[in-house]
């Protein structure tokens, strides 16, 4: 019995840090200051992410080490789970709109956790186009595709032939939103008006839509671009 209680209080692990974003706080430090000798494990609820979601959480004394956190994951089924390694954003394109959650990120250095999917698309829909992946994914580490850029059309690159055709959205009546996707939103009775600005002598382009309950009025306008002097 003395055998047991001495390899016990030989295994044991010192007061756990209590820290808040990142520095020791003498508060914490106080509160946990007490006799661990016995403790095993320490359950609380820890934010993970920068939007702070709000987790079930462990650590657990092994061979005189605090090992963890572990915590439950968002299924909810109640079994603790390691926590996976998160990846930082470490650079935005001026052009491109990153949201997590509906949240929008303005700028770079944050860190997400494993799981986490950020929506992308470029700011000013129609005047650029997303070269890339609208989404990526926090997987252990790292994401899962790598950032896209926004490529300008022609109305911003004087009609190069390189360039992807600038589409113009217009909405006489009614009403429409961008959702975090870069899909247009338009809700029930509105009129949407597109113009497709595309330079003739390279070919005409076409309308097409996936939608096979209606048809949609579509035409051709030669526009003369005027040289300046």
């Amino acid at each position: 019995m003395l055998s047991s209680f001495a390899e016990l209080l030989s295994d044991s692990c010192p007061p756990p840090q209590t820290a808040l974003n990142g520095t020791e706080t003498e508060e914490g430090d106080a509160r946990v200051h007490r006799d661990y000798k016995q403790v095993r494990e320490v359950k609380f609820f820890g934010a993970i992410g920068p939007l702070g979601e709000r987790r079930f959480c462990k650590i657990k004394c092994i061979g005189g080490q605090w090992v963890g956190p572990l915590c439950v994951n968002q299924q909810g089924n109640g079994r603790f789970h390691p926590l996976f390694r998160s990846c930082k954003l470490e650079y935005i394109n001026p052009h491109l709109l990153v949201t997590f959650r509906n949240v929008s990120i303005h700028s770079a250095g944050w860190v997400f956790p494993h799981g986490a999917k950020l929506q992308i698309r470029c700011r000013e829909l129609g005047l650029y186009k997303l070269l890339g992946a609208a989404a990526t994914r926090c997987q252990n580490g790292a994401w899962s595709t790598k950032l896209p850029s926004c490529v300008p059309t022609t109305l911003l690159t004087n009609f190069t032939e390189d360039a992807p055709p600038t589409v113009l959205i217009r909405i006489p009546s009614g009403s429409a939103s961008v959702e975090s996707g870069g899909e247009l939103a338009v809700f029930p009775g509105s009129t949407l008006h597109l113009e497709c600005l595309f330079s003739r002598r390279l070919g005409s382009p076409d309308w097409t839509w996936t939608s096979p309950t209606g048809q949609y009025l579509t035409g051709k306008v030669n526009t003369r671009l005027l040289q300046p002097s």
